[in-house]
């Protein structure tokens, strides 16, 4: 659930959207082309109970998982 969203304009004119949760953590990064209804996914961040990072999707869906020991 996002509860914020940031957003940053590119030399290009693309935008960034910066998505963070209630505990103020980064969600998920997404990028607009000029036309704002279309959206590509460039990362999404997973969080367990403890709100400690889990894992982070790439938009070509490669995932990298966080362990703790």
């Amino acid at each position: 659930m996002t509860t914020l969203a940031v957003t940053s304009r590119l030399h290009d004119g693309k935008t960034l959207h910066y998505h963070y949760n209630q505990h103020s953590q980064l969600m998920a990064i997404e990028l607009s082309e000029n036309d704002e209804n279309t959206s590509q996914t460039l990362v999404v961040f997973q969080y367990d109970k403890q709100n400690r990072l889990i894992q982070q999707t790439f938009g070509n869906h490669i995932a990298l998982e966080q362990t703790t020991t």
